[in-house]
C-alpha cells in the first residue's frame, strides 16, 4: 500500500545512509528547480497578455450586471451564475484593465497549484512541489486564450473537494469532511454543472470503501449532498432575486441543448487536441503507465483512487462537451499529472530502489519539455494576439470617429472576434440583450430560435442603435458573412435603415441613414 512519507525513521539510520538519503533527495529536486525557474520566467514574460475570447465576454456581461442589468433577462448567455460572480468580484477588486485580469489569472493559478500541493503534501515536499509546478507549466504553456477560462476556474474547487473526500476516507474522527467535500464540489457546479459527475463518482467510491467497515455509509453521504447543494442554491437564489430566473430556465432548457450540439469534433480531433497540449510530456506519461503494474497495492489508497476518478471525470467532461477546445482539458491535466507524480514517488520499498534514479530521470523528461514550452509560449502567442488586436483597435478607432455619446448604443453581431472587446474598451452598451449572434444561425427551424430572431428585430426597431457592426467570420457554419442569407429579416432591416460607413477585413460598420 502507498503510504505518506515520514521522517520518523531518519534518526535511526546510519551516517552512511543519511548521506545517501541526502544525495537522493538533492537529485530529486532537479526537476522541481527546472520547473520553478521555467514557471517564474514564463509568468514574468506573460504579464502583458490581454483579455481575450470568452473571458472578455464574461467581463462585459459582469460589468453590465454591476451597472444594474439583470443576468439572462437583459444579457443572453449560456454560462452559469458562478462564472459571473467571479468576474464581478475581479472587476470590483482589481478593476477593468488587462493587467488586472492577468494578475487575477496568475493568483488563481497559484491558488490552484497550492491546492495540488496541499493534496500531495503527505507524500513529501518534492512530490507536492513537482505536481503543483508541473500544472503551472501546463497552464502557462497554453497561452493567453486560456486565461481565466471556466474549466480553469473550477480546478481549485475540484481539488479541495478531492482533498476533503480523501480525509473522510482516511479518518472517522471528523464528520464534517464529507460536507466540505460536497461544498467545494458545489462551488464548481455553479461554474459548470458537469461537476456533478464527480459527485456521483465520489458517492460510489465512498460506499465501496466503507461497506466492510460501516454500514451507515449511504446515510453519511447526506452530508456530501447537503454541502453540494449550498453553492447551486445560493447561485439560483441570486438569479431569482435579480429577476432573471425565467430567462435562465429558458436558456437551460432551450438554448443550452442546441449549443451543446454545435460543431462537435471528431474522435481524432479530440485526441489531437490532447496531443497538442502535452507534446513531449504525453509519451513520457504513457511510458509511466507500466508503473501501475508494479504499484498494484497503491490502489488500496484512497487518494490515488480519488485522483483516478478525477481524471476519469475530467476526460468524460471533455468528451461530452465535444468541442475539442484545449481549455476543456484543464481539469484533466489538473488531476492526471497529480496522479502521475504520486505514482512516480510511490517506489519507497527497497526492491524498487534500483529504479529511483530512473524515475528522477523520467521526471526531468516530463519537466524539461513543459518548462521550455511554457517559456516559449509566454512570449505572447503572437498568432492569437496579432489576429485579435487589429480588429479591436480598428473598431475602437472607427467607433470613436463617429463621436457617440454615452446614451447611444452599438449593436455588434459577432462571436469572439473582437466586437464586444471594442465596446468594453469604449464603455458602450448594446441596445439588445444579445451579445453574440450564433444563436440566430443554430436550429433555425426551432420555434425558440425563431422567437429570438423576432425579439432581436423588434428590439432593434424600437431602440434604434446609432451603429451596427457585422463581423464577417464566425466559428459555426457557414463560417462567413453568407450566414445572413438565412436571416432575411435582419438583412432587410439593415438595408432600409442603415448605410455602410466603413468596411474592414474583419467587419463592416453601418450607421443610421441621414
Amino acid at each position: 500500500m502507498l503510504v505518506p512519507t515520514s521522517r520518523t525513521n531518519v534518526t535511526t539510520q546510519s551516517p552512511w545512509n543519511l548521506v545517501q538519503i541526502f544525495h537522493e533527495q538533492r537529485l530529486s529536486y532537479i526537476p522541481v528547480m527546472l520547473l520553478a525557474a521555467g514557471c517564474l520566467y514564463a509568468m514574468f514574460r506573460s504579464i502583458h497578455w490581454p483579455l481575450l475570447h470568452d473571458a472578455l465576454l464574461m467581463h462585459y456581461i459582469s460589468s453590465r450586471i454591476l451597472s444594474g442589468a439583470v443576468p439572462y433577462r437583459d444579457l443572453f448567455d449560456m454560462n452559469m451564475p458562478g462564472t459571473y460572480v467571479i468576474h464581478m468580484a475581479v472587476l470590483s477588486a482589481f478593476g477593468k484593465s488587462d493587467i488586472a485580469w492577468r494578475m487575477f489569472d496568475l493568483l488563481w493559478l497559484t491558488f490552484s497549484a497550492w491546492t495540488i500541493g496541499h493534496f500531495c503534501h503527505s507524500y513529501g515536499r518534492i512530490q507536492a512541489y513537482f505536481a503543483a509546478l508541473f500544472y503551472m507549466a501546463v497552464h502557462l504553456s497554453a497561452g493567453p486564450s486560456q486565461m481565466g477560462q471556466r474549466d480553469f476556474l473550477m480546478c481549485p474547487f475540484l481539488m479541495l473537494s478531492a482533498h476533503y473526500m480523501a480525509l473522510s476516507l482516511e479518518t472517522t474522527e471528523h464528520r464534517h469532511f464529507l460536507f466540505w467535500a460536497g461544498f467545494f464540489l458545489g462551488l464548481a457546479m455553479t461554474i459548470k454543472p458537469s461537476a456533478s459527475f464527480l459527485l456521483g463518482m465520489f458517492c460510489i467510491l465512498y460506499i465501496y470503501l466503507s461497506q466492510h467497515e460501516n454500514s451507515m455509509a449511504p446515510i453519511k453521504l447526506i452530508r456530501l449532498f447537503a454541502g453540494a447543494c449550498i453553492g447551486p442554491i445560493l447561485a439560483l437564489t441570486w438569479v431569482l432575486i435579480t429577476g432573471g430566473i425565467y430567462a435562465f430556465w429558458e436558456m437551460v432548457t432551450h438554448w443550452l441543448p442546441l449549443y451543446g450540439g454545435l460543431e462537435r469534433a471528431t474522435a481524432t480531433a479530440l485526441l489531437l487536441t490532447v496531443w497538442s497540449g502535452l507534446k513531449l510530456a504525453l509519451p513520457a506519461c504513457l511510458l509511466s503507465l507500466p508503473l501501475f503494474w508494479f504499484a498494484k497495492p497503491i490502489f488500496n489508497h484512497p487518494r490515488l483512487l480519488i485522483l483516478l476518478l478525477g481524471s476519469s471525470y475530467a476526460a468524460l467532461q471533455y468528451i461530452i462537451q465535444g468541442k475539442g477546445w484545449p481549455y476543456h482539458l484543464e481539469p484533466f491535466y489538473f488531476f492526471f499529472f497529480t496522479m502521475i507524480t504520486i505514482l512516480f514517488s510511490s517506489f519507497t520499498l527497497k526492491r524498487y530502489r534500483f529504479i529511483r534514479h530512473g524515475i528522477t530521470t523520467v521526471l526531468c523528461f516530463l519537466a524539461l519539455p513543459m518548462t521550455i514550452n511554457a517559456i516559449v509560449n509566454s512570449r505572447g502567442h503572437d498568432d492569437i494576439l496579432l489576429t485579435k488586436k487589429p480588429s479591436v483597435t480598428q473598431l475602437v478607432a472607427d467607433l470613436s470617429a463617429i463621436e457617440l455619446n454615452e446614451a447611444e448604443t452599438v449593436q455588434v453581431l459577432d462571436s469572439t472576434t473582437g466586437g464586444i472587446h471594442a465596446l468594453y474598451r469604449l464603455g458602450l452598451r448594446q441596445p439588445t440583450r444579445f451579445i453574440y449572434d450564433i444563436q440566430f444561425f443554430t436550429g433555425t427551424d426551432q420555434p425558440y430560435i425563431q422567437n429570438l430572431r423576432r425579439e432581436f428585430i423588434e428590439a432593434l426597431k424600437a431602440l434604434q442603435p446609432a451603429a451596427i457592426v457585422v463581423f464577417h467570420d464566425t466559428w459555426i457554419p457557414p463560417y462567413d458573412i453568407s450566414r445572413f442569407d438565412t436571416f432575411p429579416q435582419f438583412s432587410d432591416f439593415l438595408k432600409n435603415r442603415y448605410q455602410l460607413e466603413r468596411k474592414r477585413e474583419a467587419y463592416s460598420l453601418y450607421i443610421e441613414k441621414a
